[in-house]
């Protein structure tokens, strides 16, 4: 899978090469006021979505867990976009970038790993991989713990339909954050080929901000609606015409839904990755250097 090979690319940065070093070395820091105003903005954002959506997710608590995972990854995703996408055009700015291309791995090698110079000098970037992987992880314990467990110690007890219950319970649980983590990962990736991509339409800074910013929100939104509508409209119906057993329906329709958002955000990573190589005329050479 491209998003897997990608994804490694990026969480295993060529610390040694001098255009990462270039960039990692001398990373901006963020001062106290821009990320009071960051975390104000985000937290009027929450308010404002709570406020006007508070009945669906009162009747609904699981649509409020998924529209805060999806904000969340998308937010980041923007960050990162934004980020990239910045770090690019400031080198075009200081009329460098050209300069940057001769070096032996090309101009797709050069735009990639400034890249990932320009994500992994954010302290932010390196933690929230962790914090992830340590949310799936208890999300994951928990359900066990919390369903798995009493469910083996009392299945001689209980009737069938509430062990079915508390079974179709966990695995809903598990599948969940697998698609919590896919999300993550799949959005960092795509958000960082926008980033790239975007630096090479536009040299204004402001300009390759509004594009790759813009850009990435579409993506994400087509998405999400993509996997909403195939995966919760028409899977349905299809379900309904075929009239199968519940306990095949409750196992197999949560998978297909995460093999739908999985599937359309690889579509989406391989359709800018090859936009990204053919703006790049990158040899197979150069992208075996890359990455």
């Amino acid at each position: 899978m491209l998003t897997w090979k990608l994804w490694r690319a990026l969480s295993q940065p060529p610390y040694p090469h001098p255009l990462f070093q270039r960039v990692y070395t001398n990373r901006e820091h963020v001062g106290k006021l821009q990320r009071f105003l960051f975390f104000m903005i985000a937290y009027l954002m929450i308010c404002l979505a709570l406020t006007f959506f508070w009945p669906v997710f009162a009747l609904n608590p699981a649509g409020l867990l998924v529209t805060i995972f999806a904000g969340s990854n998308t937010a980041f995703g923007t960050l990162w976009s934004d980020r990239v996408s910045t770090t690019i055009a400031k080198e075009h700015e200081l009329d460098t970038y050209d300069l940057l291309c001769l070096i032996p791995v090309g101009a797709f090698g050069a735009g990639w790993t400034l890249a990932v110079g320009s994500l992994h000098a954010s302290p932010l970037f390196r933690y929230t991989g962790l914090i992830m992987r340590m949310l799936g992880g208890v999300v994951l314990t928990v359900s066990i713990l919390t369903l798995g467990i009493p469910m083996m110690l009392s299945i001689a007890h209980w009737e069938s339909q509430e062990i079915f219950l508390l079974f179709i319970a966990l695995w809903n649980l598990c599948l969940a954050a697998a698609g919590f983590y896919f999300d993550y990962a799949q959005s960092v990736v795509l958000a960082h080929l926008i980033g790239i991509l975007a630096s090479t339409y536009s040299m204004g800074r402001l300009n390759t901000r509004l594009l790759s910013n813009g850009t990435f929100l579409l993506a994400q939104v087509t998405i999400y609606l993509a996997t909403f509508i195939t995966g919760f409209i028409f899977l349905n119906d299809l379900y309904e015409l075929l009239e199968l057993p519940q306990i095949a329906e409750a196992i197999s329709l949560p998978i297909l839904r995460l093999l739908l958002f999985y599937g359309f955000h690889e579509i989406g990573i391989r359709l800018v990755w090859a936009t990204l190589v053919r703006q790049f005329h990158g040899s197979p050479l150069e992208i075996a250097e890359a990455i």
